[in-house]
């Protein structure tokens, strides 16, 4: 379920709920992280100097399909709006941020408001509260562009909730369209401290059929026990190629390098933190998709 306002409000929602269980996908920590007010109001201090915020925007504004009128775009996972504002800036007519924090969704509003005057009158922001596994009240066959990024992917916990959100995604957006999705590297995680004993842990607790391997919860700011799955590449692969997507091309994200290193190299995968990926709905579905 997903509830939307125009971009000068949002109406009421599942918020009301204090159940986590409720929502397919969230944990504890995780919905904690949701309606939290004060992470809310510091994201954007805390994130502008995230070497991953300096980079993301262009290699999206380098895949939008600027010539196309009309665009219509989904930010999944649209957070206070950090992109949301720059699309519409670049020319798009409608941007649609998905996100199942209100308080973040309410800072993204305020944030169009303040750009409004540089929009045209017929260009729009419009906020969506709700969970990503969840989006069966968003029109098929309606979006011309999406986005995912900074791990949102990776907040989904459990594959088989991962595999309903990009199947959605694949569903609403129109065929030919591109998709670019960012998500968080397994094997790097080795290079953190306590990071190789986690990993011998994960891989028990993944034999024992408690956990997948690449699931993590830990303390993040004021948030205990978030959760975030990072991906093996061919994990990451195999998610999106069964969703029906095709692969367009993988830019990998170096440690102390704020130029990714285009395509993938398994003789990397200790010093990448992450991929971004473009990837699109065919012209002809996928089977698995009708």
């Amino acid at each position: 379920m997903i509830e939307s306002g125009k971009s000068g409000g949002l109406r009421g929602s599942q918020e009301h709920s204090k159940n986590w269980h409720f929502h397919p996908g969230v944990t504890a920590g995780n919905w904690d992280y949701f309606r939290s007010r004060q992470v809310a109001d510091q994201y954007d201090i805390f994130v502008q100097n995230d070497p991953l915020t300096q980079l993301d925007w262009r290699y999206i504004s380098n895949y939008l399909p600027t010539s196309q009128p009309n665009l219509v775009v989904a930010d999944f996972g649209t957070g206070t709006g950090r992109h949301a504002v720059s699309l519409l800036l670049h020319g798009c007519r409608c941007v649609l941020g998905i996100d199942l924090s209100r308080a973040m969704l309410l800072e993204a509003i305020r944030k169009v408001e303040e750009k409004k005057p540089h929009f045209r009158s017929e260009q729009s922001f419009i906020p969506m509260l709700g969970n990503l596994v969840a989006l069966e009240g968003m029109e098929s066959d309606s979006v011309d562009f999406g986005i995912c990024m900074f791990s949102t992917l990776g907040m989904i916990k459990g594959r088989d909730n991962r595999q309903l959100f990009l199947k959605h995604v694949y569903r609403i957006l129109k065929p030919g369209s591109r998709f670019i999705v960012h998500v968080h590297n397994y094997w790097y995680q080795c290079r953190y401290p306590g990071g190789l004993k986690w990993m011998l842990g994960n891989g028990l607790m993944s034999l024992l059929g408690r956990s997948q391997i690449g699931d993590r919860q830990a303390d993040y700011r004021s948030i205990r026990n978030m959760f975030l799955h990072s991906f093996r590449y061919s994990e990451f692969r195999k998610e999106l190629n069964e969703s029906g997507f095709r692969l367009i091309d993988t830019h990998s994200l170096m440690a102390g390098n704020n130029q990714p290193n285009q395509g993938y190299r398994f003789n990397d995968c200790f010093r990448t933190i992450g991929w971004l990926v473009v990837c699109d709905r065919p012209l002809t579905n996928h089977p698995s998709c009708d």
